[in-house]
């Protein structure tokens, strides 16, 4: 009997501990094991390459959040943006993990400011965002590749090849609808009728609304939160 008893205390016990080593698998984002549960691969290191400037928002590592549309989220870890090939990046010790399902990505805070993914001409893309309700005004912070030449005379340099940021572009979604660059009001204009934002369009050319004007577009956007 008191070996019965035994073997149920000591039964119970190890259930315990696995319990308690699960639990801090599934909620500790330090252990390696759980970046796998995050989606996470492992990054080989690409050849240094002499091209200059940076494929990153920011150049090092920064702690931040991911909330992924799951339960499991990463807290307080070292992140970067990849904004050429539109990769998030997390660091662990000496190495560097990508995930690698974007889709399962609800938001990415770094720097007191929040990012999300949005799709654009068919691409996944970063964008940081301010929420009003149903409505996000998102801007793009983008980097391009330039081809470097070599000189074609004794008096001109070499061009090196160059990583380039654009200048920020701005959008603006309404509920699930696509995005829509606050660039200009004619292009605005013509965007908005080619959605199916039929009541909208007709609200936007009814009160003669300007994008350009922060009043007028703070307008039609609580117009869409209250009517649409």
């Amino acid at each position: 009997m008191i070996k019965l008893k035994l073997a149920g205390i000591v039964t119970f016990t190890l259930l315990q501990c696995f319990n308690i080593g699960a639990q801090s698998m599934t909620n500790s984002s330090s252990n390696i094991d759980v970046y796998e549960v995050y989606l996470l691969s492992k990054k080989t290191n690409s050849p240094k390459l002499d091209i200059e400037g940076s494929i990153y928002l920011f150049d090092e590592f920064k702690n931040g959040n991911i909330t992924f549309t799951q339960n499991n989220n990463m807290e307080n870890v070292p992140i970067r943006l990849d904004l050429l090939n539109n990769a998030i990046e997390v660091q662990k010790s000496k190495d560097i993990f990508v995930v690698s399902n974007l889709d399962k990505v609800e938001s990415v805070e770094i720097n007191k400011k929040n990012y999300v993914i949005r799709e654009l001409e068919g691409k996944k893309i970063f964008f940081s965002v301010k929420k009003f309700d149903e409505v996000e005004i998102l801007t793009r912070e983008n980097v391009i590749f330039r081809e470097g030449r070599k000189s074609t005379n004794s008096y001109s340099e070499d061009v090196m090849p160059s990583y380039e940021k654009e200048r920020d572009a701005k959008y603006i979604r309404f509920g699930d609808s696509k995005l829509i660059e606050l660039k200009s009001n004619r292009k605005f204009k013509n965007e908005l009728k080619d959605s199916d934002l039929e009541e909208l369009y007709k609200y936007y050319n009814k009160k003669n609304i300007k994008i350009s004007r922060e009043d007028d577009l703070k307008q039609l956007i609580e117009y869409y939160n209250v009517n649409i």
